[in-house]
């Protein structure tokens, strides 16, 4: 027990140094979530900076912050210590679903890489729905691990439950219930259960889950006519039709840019004055421009969306072509904040010797470990491919989340909550090459 213990305090201890460093913790979307959060605390309601009602986000974050202004007041560092404690209920949770899975050797190594796991780490210290939304994902999976091995209803209830909160926290999983349905399916052939009982069970599951997100769907369809959990898909779409001109060089450049931003500078010197906001000119576009004046001539959200998709549905191939690239963006799920959000800090490296180089280095290399945790990650699978039933349903996550993001829009943040997964799937390769080291050792001797 002691040592779970230090390994816990330790990984806190890591995570409030990290928070203290971060001066900036209000990123682009931090400010949306930042207001309502105020305005239900003091009593307003659901809206956004202009006192309007909205369905801008998804409801569990801007709660969870209304709740905490409203105990501790309009501060930060309460949220972001709150935060830590979420990241380390995460830590123990990534320790159980693999002991689940595997055995408690590899889940206490996926317990030591998640704890000081530097881009799981320092996301406490933003005010940014990612640690939460990570802490609900690992949450239904544990209660999903504890079907396969129990069948109780009880965790056919808590599963239900915590998909319809990560669900109000993160839209993109609103339809993993259906994957969910397909994965019990398929481990319901594979072992001896009570069909019936079984699907009772699902059904109840399936109520619980309907029954947290339809309140929600009701009350938006009420006030703006969508029963949509949020607003913002005729966005999306967009910006879909606005990259589906790229030809073969804007291909080139994005994938570049990509990859990094400082080669893209190198090789592409014209594109854009500041590196980082390559990627990000499309999406300003369509934010300051596009829509706007879409919205000035009339047409609803409903409409642009109807007319966006109908645009795609006429180059089918070409939008295919450019979801490629936003599941390339997906692979940079483990840049660190730190080296990215912190303009002082950045603003320091940058003024060293050679201070540039040292910056594309140190976030290249971050970049790097997202290609290495797959690449073990595959290699797992493969190790532990007898086990399939068990870790069936992680795989279908990390296949569902990356598929569903790269169909809107892909960023390296929302391939944060897939850490731990890629983690435990790593552990195994990690732990053949120690004992493999150990027995050369042993041999030399």
């Amino acid at each position: 027990m002691k040592k779970y213990l230090y390994i816990l305090g330790l990984s806190f201890s890591v995570s409030l140094i990290l928070t203290l460093l971060a001066e900036e913790p209000m990123q682009t979307d931090s400010y949306e979530y930042d207001i309502i959060g105020v305005n239900i605390a003091v009593g307003n309601g659901y809206k956004d900076d202009s006192g309007e009602l909205t369905m801008a986000r998804e409801p569990i974050y801007p709660l969870f912050l209304a709740t905490m202004y409203k105990i501790f007041g309009h501060r930060y560092f309460p949220v972001q210590i709150v935060q830590i404690m979420f990241f380390l209920l995460t830590v123990i949770l990534v320790y159980r679903i693999a002991e689940i899975i595997f055995d408690e050797h590899i889940a206490l190594y996926s317990m030591v890489i998640t704890a000081f796991f530097p881009t799981l780490i320092n996301y406490p210290a933003y005010i940014l729905s990612e640690t939460i939304s990570t802490f609900l994902l690992a949450l239904f999976v544990y209660f999903c691990m504890k079907i396969y091995h129990t069948e109780k209803m009880i965790y056919y209830i808590l599963a239900g439950a915590a998909l319809g909160v990560l669900t109000l926290c993160k839209v993109i999983m609103m339809f993993f219930i259906f994957v969910l349905l397909i994965w019990m399916a398929l481990i319901c052939k594979a072992r001896e259960v009570n069909i019936n009982r079984k699907i009772i069970n699902a059904g109840i599951m399936v109520l619980i889950y309907t029954a947290i997100i339809m309140p929600w769907m009701y009350r938006n369809y009420d006030i703006f006519g969508s029963f949509s959990l949020r607003q913002g898909s005729e966005g999306v779409f967009c910006l879909k039709v606005l990259k589906l001109d790229y030809d073969i060089n804007d291909f080139k450049k994005q994938i570049v840019f990509t990859i990094s931003e400082n080669l893209g500078k190198k090789i592409y010197p014209d594109a854009i004055d500041n590196p980082r906001d390559y990627l990000l000119k499309e999406h300003d576009l369509v934010r300051y421009t596009v829509l706007p004046e879409l919205r000035r001539k009339g047409y609803s959200a409903k409409e642009i969306e109807n007319m966006m998709t109908t645009e795609i549905k006429k180059r089918p191939f070409k939008f295919i072509a450019i979801s490629t690239l936003d599941l390339l963006r997906m692979t940079q799920f483990t840049y660190l904040p730190l080296l990215v959000y912190e303009r002082n800090l950045i603003g320091k490296i940058i003024n060293l010797p050679n201070g540039r180089l040292i910056l594309s280095i140190a976030r290249g290399v971050f970049r790097l470990l997202a290609y290495l945790l797959i690449l073990l990650f595959l290699i797992g699978i493969a190790i532990k491919k007898r086990l399939w039933r068990k870790w069936l349903l992680l795989v279908f996550i990390i296949c569902y989340i990356n598929l569903l993001y790269s169909l809107v829009a892909g960023h390296g943040r929302y391939g944060v909550p897939l850490i731990p997964y890629y983690i435990i799937f790593s552990v195994p390769f990690i732990l053949m090459i120690k004992e493999k080291r150990k027995g050369m050792i042993n041999c030399q001797k």
